[in-house]
Formats: structure tokens, sequence, C-alpha cells
């Protein structure tokens, strides 16, 4: 104890979430907020982005279930892109977002939740 004390370390603190984690926020902060400035009076489009919020909230702090989530969002949104359903840009953006997603950093902050 009295070593980890002095080496700055505190045995209740969760781990820092990783550098893929922080980019996976980026990319969900700028899209919710660009979200939130088109469609401020859709409601249904500002419950979506609290509810994605929260999730990302939650795979902050390292909930297994809600990286499972973002996975299936991405996967769909993966999927969605080349039959039409969303715009050419969404499938380099969610490749992406799945690398970030299963890259070992990230892997490991919700495994040790």
């Amino acid at each position: 104890m009295d070593e980890d004390i002095r080496a700055g370390v505190n045995a209740g603190a969760r781990p820092r979430p990783p550098v893929t984690l922080l980019a996976y926020a980026l990319k969900w902060t700028v899209i919710l907020a660009a979200t939130l400035v088109v469609a401020v009076e859709n409601p249904v489009l500002v419950i979506a982005v609290v509810v994605m919020a929260l999730l990302l909230a939650a795979l902050w702090r390292g909930s297994r279930a809600a990286w499972v989530l973002m996975l299936v969002v991405e996967s769909v949104a993966l999927v969605s892109a080349p039959i039409g359903l969303s715009p050419w840009w969404v499938l380099p953006l969610s490749l992406l977002a799945l690398g970030l997603l299963l890259a070992p950093p990230t892997r490991r902050h919700v495994g040790s939740g």
C-alpha cells in the first residue's frame, strides 16, 4: 500500500481510457453535436442523441455492454452504406470506428470493468 501511495497509484481508481477510445469518443461527439444543430426540432433524433451520449459515457467508464451495443451500431452502419441506406462516407467512418473499438487497448479497457 505504501508503495502504491509513493508511486501515485490510487488502488480504487479506474484506469484512464486509452487513446483509441478517446478517438472513438471524439468521432461520436462531433456526430452528436452536428445532429443536435441540424435536427434540434426533431424529438426522435434528440432522443437518439441522448441515448448515444449515455452509451458513450458508459463505454468511457468501461462498460462491456455499451461496447457490444456500439459494435452493433457500427456494424449496422457498415452494412447500410453499401446497400444505399446511408451516404458513402459512412462506410469509411464505420470501418475506422470498428477498428478503434476492436483495438486491443479498447478491449482491455472494457474488459477491466
